[in-house]
Parts: C-alpha cells; sequence; structure tokens
C-alpha cells in the first residue's frame, strides 16, 4: 500500500535562503533525485565501505606491531548508514543571480507554489507515482489581483490531475473563484466546530459571504468596472486584443496596463454563485461579463447572462457569436506559434483540433494560443477574423465605464 505524499505551505513561514520555506522543497527533490539512482549508490557505499575497511585493517595491523594488546580490541565497522541527503545543500537564485530571500514575499511564495505544481505534474505523468496532497494556508497571500486569480485557476487544474488540494483563505474575492461545490465553511457553534458544505445550501454560501466581508481587500479603489471572462486564458487573450486595438482606437483602453479594470475568471461552477449572489455589488461598479457560446443550443451561461442583463444597474453580459475566445485568432498567427497550417470556421474547436495535430494536451496549447498567438497578430488580422468587430464592442463597453464624466 502507497500513502500519498504530503506538502504542507504555510502563509506565514520564514524566508531566509537556509531557511525551510527554501531547503524543504529542495530536499524533497534532492530526496527524489536520489531515488533514482539508489542502484548506483549501493555500488558506492559498498565500494566505499570495502576500501574504507581495507585501510582499516591495515592500521590495525601496524597496530599490533607496536603493542598485539591494543590491537586485539580494535575491530573496524560502520556506526551508521551514509546519510547522502545531507550531502547536498541547495538555495534558489532567480535573475541576474539574486537569490529568493532578497526578493519580495510574493515573488517567494509564487516560486514556491509553482515547485510544488511542478512536482506534483512530474509525479502524476510518471507511471505508478503516487498522488499528492498539497496543504496551503492563504495561497493569496502577498499575491498581486491577477496573480491570485491565475493562481486559482492553476491549484483547480492540479486537483483535476488525481491530487488533493486543501487551502484556507480569508479573502472572499479568493474564495469566489473556486467552485462552489469544493468550498467548505467552518463554523463555531455551541458543541463546537462544524463544517458545512456550501454546495448542499444557498444560504450556507451567503453565510460565508457574510462572515467573510464582501469587499476583498485587494480591489484597488480606482476600479470602475469588473469584467467577468470564463478563465485565465480568456484574460490573457482580452488584454493581448485590448493592447493592439487601443493603438487604433482611441476609446479603448489598454487593459494590460489599468488600475481601473478587475478582470476575473468566473466560469464553470464558480459562475452561478458570482452572478446570484453579486459578491462585488457593495464596491458599487457595473459588471461586464463575456462568455463563450460553446457548441450548446441555447448557450450553456445564456441563463446567467439573461439575469445580468436584467439587474438595471448598468451591468452587462455577452455570449461570443463564435464557439469561443481561441476562433478569433488568426491561422496566421497560430501557424507563426505552433508551425502548423489550420483552417478555422466559427465553431471549430480549435484546442482539440491542434491537439490531434500536435500536442495532446489541450489546456497546453489553449495557453501558447492566448498568450503568445494572440500577441503576434495585427488589427488588420482581428479586422478579417472578426468581421463584427465583437471584440472591439466588448472593449468599447469596458472602456466606457472608465471615462470620466464632463464638469462644466
Amino acid at each position: 500500500m502507497q500513502l500519498p505524499l504530503y506538502s504542507l505551505f504555510q502563509s506565514d513561514r520564514p524566508s531566509l535562503d537556509g531557511d525551510s520555506e527554501v531547503q524543504d522543497p529542495m530536499k524533497l527533490a534532492i530526496k527524489e533525485a536520489l531515488e533514482t539512482v539508489e542502484d548506483q549508490i549501493e555500488k558506492i557505499k559498498e565500494t566505499v565501505k570495502k576500501k574504507a575497511l581495507e585501510v582499516a585493517a591495515s592500521t590495525v595491523e601496524k597496530i599490533k606491531d607496536m603493542d598485539e594488546s591494543l590491537a586485539e580490541h580494535l575491530n573496524p565497522h560502520f556506526t551508521e548508514e551514509p546519510k547522502w541527503d545531507k550531502i547536498f545543500k541547495l538555495s534558489l537564485d532567480g535573475d541576474n543571480n539574486i537569490p529568493i530571500n532578497k526578493r519580495g514575499s510574493g515573488v517567494r511564495r509564487l516560486i514556491l507554489l509553482n515547485f510544488f505544481r511542478a512536482e506534483a505534474e512530474r509525479k502524476y505523468n510518471e507511471s505508478g507515482s503516487k498522488s499528492v496532497i498539497y496543504a496551503i494556508e492563504e495561497p493569496e497571500t502577498a499575491q498581486h489581483p491577477s496573480n491570485q486569480m491565475l493562481l486559482a485557476e492553476a491549484l483547480k487544474s492540479l486537483s483535476e490531475n488525481g491530487n488533493q488540494v486543501l487551502l484556507t483563505t480569508h479573502v472572499p474575492g479568493f474564495a469566489g473563484l473556486l467552485p462552489t461545490n469544493s468550498l467548505r465553511y467552518i463554523k463555531e457553534t455551541n458543541t463546537g466546530k462544524e463544517i458545512q458544505n456550501a454546495s448542499e445550501s444557498e444560504f450556507i454560501l451567503k453565510e460565508i459571504a457574510e462572515a467573510l466581508g464582501v469587499l476583498p481587500p485587494v480591489i484597488d479603489n480606482n476600479v470602475k468596472v469588473a469584467v467577468f471572462v470564463e478563465g485565465p486564458h480568456d484574460i490573457e487573450a482580452i488584454k493581448s486584443f485590448s493592447k493592439i486595438i487601443s493603438q487604433h482606437n482611441e476609446r479603448i483602453i489598454d487593459l494590460s496596463v489599468t488600475n481601473k479594470i478587475l478582470i476575473i475568471p468566473s466560469g464553470g461552477s464558480t459562475l452561478k454563485g458570482w452572478v446570484e449572489n453579486q459578491y462585488l455589488k457593495s464596491l458599487g461598479i457595473p459588471e461586464v461579463h463575456i462568455y463563450d457560446r460553446d457548441e450548446k443550443t441555447p448557450p450553456k451561461y445564456q441563463k446567467w447572462c439573461d439575469k445580468i442583463n436584467e439587474r438595471g444597474d448598468g451591468s452587462v453580459a455577452f455570449i461570443t457569436k463564435k464557439r469561443e475566445m481561441e476562433n478569433y485568432i488568426h491561422a496566421n498567427a497560430i501557424k507563426e506559434v505552433l508551425g502548423v497550417d489550420i483552417e478555422i470556421t466559427d465553431q471549430s474547436n480549435v484546442p482539440r483540433m491542434l491537439a490531434e495535430m500536435i500536442e495532446p494536451n489541450e489546456k497546453t496549447i489553449k495557453h501558447l494560443l492566448n498568450r503568445d498567438a494572440v500577441k503576434l497578430m495585427t488589427y488588420q488580422q482581428i479586422c478579417e477574423v472578426d468581421s463584427e468587430k465583437e471584440i472591439e464592442n466588448w472593449l468599447e463597453t469596458i472602456s466606457n465605464y472608465c471615462i470620466e464624466p464632463v464638469t462644466n
């Protein structure tokens, strides 16, 4: 029987180069590396023992020449097995050989969290590997809002690969990024602590929001509008689209540099909670929601978009006319990044098509398309693919909320 590996990541752990925050993951890496060369290590141990005992035996013989009574009581042997994992001392250096302990706490935590992610992915891909349980205390600590969103998506992805992720948070904005059915509310009662499952009752979800407070401290006071998209890949794409289009349309703001627009990934099982409970309502800012049409008729998010458009508070929701965000990427940009020709229709499943051609992992494809391919597009290519200027309309709608009213 194999038990899963378990790693605990605390929010307030030390951050010196030689302390456990850095050393523990490095020690784990050393341990894993040593296991792969166990046979060679055994041979080295036996060779060292043999040679050392030969030298010790020769020494005993020489001692006998001087004092035979003393030599009779000398029996050379190893007192303990060598600790190979103690031999290696590693630290993590970043760009320009700057040690981690010289970087900000947010950067340190992000690097180490991703070390854990890399280990989980490696183990999952290895045949017969153990599953991993990760316990992470307040992963949002010291992270920029955009990093918090990407981190939430990464942790959800990690949990889909046969691993378990346990985390705590006191930030409602971060809790809102997680699937509702995964939330557990630990409540103090007269009979002790009680664990409540948020997916079993809408009241519990509301109670969580009220207990934590509905104003996430990570929200900048300058934010004028909240933009909801399905996932982190869509965030990358819409930021790149805005950067390109803003150079040709002065009414559009570059979303990658402004602090007036908050972009939140909210697809899947988290969408219902965002729409029905309106966690950001107390901020008094409008919301713009952009969701994929996908292949369902009606679109799977149509009901929630209708609810948003019926609010009457200035919020608006869009359903893409094409299948999903990847259908708005020009084939030439895709070829430049992935080196393949592809014919795309409005309803093509682009990531799946490309995965079948070059790479079995659709998530990797989506990442490359939205991060790299969109950036390579020209304004002319955007107009060619999006002849109805949907993207430009979304971005103008978002940007209009950020225009200060003119006063006399």
